[in-house]
C-alpha cells in the first residue's frame, strides 16, 4: 500500500511539473508572437532549444522509463493508449525536427523562418500535442494503471525504480533547473 501511495504522489508532482512547464512555453510562444507579430531569429533559437530539452526531458519522465514497462509486461489492456501516446510523441517529435530544418543557420532563409507564421503555429501545435499526451496520461493511463496493477509487487517495483531514479539524482547535479529562459522585457524607449 505504502508503495502504491508513494508511487501515485511521485506520479502526480512530475506530472504537474511538466504540464505547468509545456503551459508556460506555450504561453512565451504566444507572448513573442502576438506582441511582435514575429519571432526573431534569437527567440525562435532559444525557444527550440527549450522545446527540444523538453521532449527530451519527457522520454525520462517516471511514465516513460517505469510505468508504461510495467504496464507493458502486466496487461495488454494499455496496448492501444500506450499506442496512442507513443503517435503522439512522435508526431511531435516530427514538428521539432521540421522546425530545427527551418531555422537552421545553415538554412538561407532562417531570417524569414522567424517571422513565418507556419513557425508559430508549428510550435503551437507541438506544446498543444504534448498537452495532450499528458492529458491522455492522467485521465487515462493512470486510472488504467490503478486498474491493471493490482499487485502490490508491481507497485513495489515502480517505487523501487523511483527511489533508484533519487538515489542517482541526489548525486550528479541536475543539468538544467529549467527549461525556460527569462523573457525579455519589453520597453517602449530600447524595444525588446
Amino acid at each position: 500500500m505504502l508503495s502504491t501511495t508513494l508511487s501515485i504522489i511521485t506520479l502526480s508532482a512530475e506530472h504537474k511539473k511538466y504540464r505547468d512547464d509545456i503551459a508556460r512555453m506555450l504561453q512565451r510562444i504566444q507572448t513573442a508572437w502576438y506582441e511582435q507579430q514575429r519571432i526573431n531569429q534569437q527567440e525562435l533559437s532559444s525557444l527550440l532549444l527549450e522545446l527540444s530539452r523538453f521532449h527530451s526531458a519527457c522520454h525520462e519522465r517516471i511514465v516513460e522509463r517505469c510505468l508504461i514497462p510495467t504496464l507493458r509486461v502486466a496487461s495488454s489492456l494499455a496496448d492501444s493508449l500506450i499506442a496512442q501516446l507513443d503517435m503522439i510523441s512522435d508526431a511531435s517529435e516530427a514538428i521539432l525536427k521540421s522546425l530545427k530544418q527551418l531555422s537552421s543557420p545553415s538554412t538561407t532563409q532562417a531570417q524569414e523562418a522567424a517571422a513565418n507564421p507556419d513557425i508559430h503555429t508549428a510550435m503551437e501545435t507541438y506544446c498543444v500535442q504534448m498537452q495532450k499526451r499528458l492529458d491522455l496520461e492522467e485521465k487515462e493511463l493512470l486510472p488504467l494503471t490503478l486498474h491493471v496493477l493490482t499487485k502490490e509487487e508491481d507497485w513495489f517495483s515502480i517505487a523501487t525504480q523511483l527511489l533508484k531514479r533519487a538515489d542517482t539524482n541526489h548525486q550528479s547535479p541536475p543539468v538544467t533547473t529549467s527549461y525556460l529562459p527569462p523573457m525579455p522585457s519589453y520597453s517602449p524607449d530600447r524595444g525588446w
